[in-house]
């Protein structure tokens, strides 16, 4: 129920919608598409420290790599599908698990870049990019909570009106 929310912060919030349906469609299937088709070159660009180490070309680590890519793309899926057609209450459970998996991915790659001396592009694009799409969930939770909250308030009111109602009847 949108009634709560003022037609800026329903723009607000569909505008990030979008945003959240452009990374599930580029990010979590465009990409990992690629990624199964071209595992070593995303390895060497991915990680160019280590692009002349033979271990990136090793069946193992070449299966790793695209058991991530096929796992995002059904995040994907998902995420395109609830962001798309599902309920706020949807929206908000697959975005609360998402922003718990974009911290995560912050403290696990941090922590290798840090262990590795990595600062280089493609770390630092995804350090800002993780963190930017954290903080886009993190309001879109913020505004679903409190309106979430109204809705929950006034439901409750009204309740309680017709139960008093059907009392005094």
């Amino acid at each position: 129920d949108h009634s709560t929310m003022s037609e800026g912060v329903h723009i607000f919030e569909r505008l990030l919608n979008r945003i959240f349906l452009l990374e599930g469609l580029v990010i979590n299937l465009g990409l990992q598409l690629w990624i199964l088709s071209n595992t070593e070159t995303f390895l060497e660009q991915y990680l160019p420290k280590f692009a002349g180490d033979p271990v990136l070309q090793h069946p193992i680590v070449l299966l790793l790599a695209r058991s991530w890519a096929y796992m995002i793309i059904v995040l994907g899926i998902f995420m395109v599908s609830i962001i798309q057609y599902g309920s706020r209450v949807g929206k908000a459970c697959l975005l609360i698990g998402a922003l718990l998996g974009d911290i995560m991915h912050l403290i696990l790659f941090a922590i290798f870049f840090a262990e590795h001396g990595l600062w280089d592009f493609g770390s630092k694009f995804g350090v800002i990019f993780t963190t930017a799409i954290a903080l886009a969930r993190i309001v879109w939770l913020g505004i679903f909570f409190s309106t979430y909250n109204s809705v929950i308030d006034s439901n409750y009111r009204q309740k309680g009106k017709s139960s008093a109602k059907n009392k005094i009847k």
